[in-house]
């Protein structure tokens, strides 16, 4: 889908005013305005996030709550909401939501970032991980291959969590970026 926020309208519309200023003024200034305003105009354009593509993708898990006392959730970039049941089981949802300046990087990148559900011990552990923060990431190599230059980039990345889980379970859940919200739970 085409996304327009109003991080990509402002631009725009500072664009429009230049363009509309040099049309009037025109006259006066021999032309250049006119061109002045056009340029304006198409460099916001051509670099607003308002052209990009935004791509959603859903996850979903159920892990056994047999035996699990804690549920621990890192996220980097997006909400985390756990609300309490009385099933034996944890549920886990997360939204993956990138914005790219193309469909295809979009989708490639989404596919990119990884939720991470591991059992340990008596605690399931939920995390994202993005390509940036993966082990065998090269920085060196990332960076000469150019393809963060002629693929576009991604522009705006979140995952927000909705977990259902027992009511009796402690939780630790951290958000770098993005709100924490837990129901009625009894654990710590």
């Amino acid at each position: 889908a085409l996304t327009v926020g109003i991080w990509g309208v402002i631009p725009l519309a500072v664009g429009v005013a230049f363009f509309l200023y040099g049309t009037m003024v025109r006259k006066e200034q021999g032309g250049r305005c006119g061109i002045l305003g056009i340029v304006a105009l198409l460099i916001p354009l051509m670099t607003s996030p308002a052209l990009a593509y935004t791509h959603e993708e859903v996850f979903q898990k159920t892990v056994p709550a047999a035996g699990i006392s804690k549920l621990s959730v890192r996220n980097f970039n997006g909400e985390i909401r756990v609300d309490p049941w009385d099933r034996p089981e944890i549920q886990i949802e997360a939204k993956k939501r990138v914005n790219h300046s193309s469909r295809e990087g979009a989708e490639n990148y989404a596919r990119k970032v990884e939720i991470v559900v591991e059992t340990m011990g008596d605690a399931v552990e939920v995390k994202t991980v993005t390509p940036g923060q993966k082990d065998e990431w090269d920085w060196v190599e990332g960076f000469f291959s150019f393809d963060w230059m002629f693929e576009g980039f991604a522009k705006g990345v979140s995952v927000s969590y909705a977990i259902s889980a027992p009511r009796k379970m402690d939780t630790d859940l951290k958000s770098t970026n993005g709100a924490v919200k837990v129901g009625a739970m009894e654990g710590r």
